[in-house]
């Protein structure tokens, strides 16, 4: 027998016997899975155990007396286990007998690098990076390093005459402004010249000091006119009336 199964495999491997699977009779052990276009004739372990055998155009079945058929396991991968094995193993069983060849197992989308608004990178099936309006860098792109362009920080800038307006600092300074910081925004005094937050604003409401208010001999030429009115300018006007009592 041992001489029949080698003259079968001889036969399967030189073509004689297309896509058949030759059996031994030793422990119901595969001799050959084809024609050997492809190694068929060096069949991996475990090889026994097997009770019938079928074949087709283009494949080979085996039935072991355990009843083992295709597992699918995590990652769409295919492997031909007892039904006790595949449940140990967090598979799902696809019955006795059943072949991985073609795999019956669903596959896993690939996925990759997502370019989101804003520079945000993440990991998603490319149907997915399309339905959010992002742009797919290719399956199996990572997000470390971030691909994803980056959209530059902005602030205020104060221009010439106290203009404010929101820019990057690349355009702040092509424009002769100043940056006031990433993030900062204008306000109506941000930008005014010389604004000091701990100084004292003008009194609006002081009349000011005029050459017809403060008297000819007093102000002279000028000096200290279209001044507010202070403690010397009251002093002043105070020695004018007395300058009159006198006469």
């Amino acid at each position: 027998m041992k001489k029949m199964a080698m003259w079968l495999a001889c036969a399967v491997a030189t073509g004689l016997l297309v896509n058949s699977i030759v059996v031994g009779q030793d422990a119901g052990a595969i001799v050959a899975w084809g024609s050997n276009y492809y190694g068929q004739c060096n069949v991996p372990a475990p090889n026994s155990g097997f009770v019938a055998v079928a074949a087709g155009g283009n494949h080979s079945l085996g039935l072991k007396a355990n009843g083992s058929g295709a597992c699918c396991l995590s990652g769409g991968v295919c492997e031909v286990k007892t039904q006790a094995d595949c449940t140990a193993a967090a598979g799902t069983y696809k019955g006795d007998g059943s072949p991985c060849d073609p795999n019956p197992c669903p596959q896993t989308p690939a996925t990759g690098a997502c370019c989101l608004s804003g520079g945000v990178c993440q990991a998603k099936t490319q149907a997915d990076c399309t339905a959010a309006a992002g742009t797919y860098q290719g399956d199996g792109s990572p997000c470390d390093p971030n691909p994803c362009p980056q959209t530059p920080s902005t602030g205020a800038c104060c221009l010439s005459g106290g203009v404010c307006e929101v820019k990057t600092q690349a355009d702040c300074t092509a424009a002769g402004g100043t940056y006031k910081g990433d993030g900062s925004l204008c306000n109506p005094t941000l930008c005014l010249p010389f604004n000091d937050p701990n100084a004292i604003p003008p009194d609006t409401n002081q009349p000011e000091t005029t050459a017809s208010t403060c008297g000819a001999g007093f102000c002279g030429a000028g000096v200290v006119a279209a001044v507010p009115l202070t403690l010397l300018g009251l002093a002043g006007l105070k020695l004018r009336s007395r300058a009159r009592l006198r006469r």
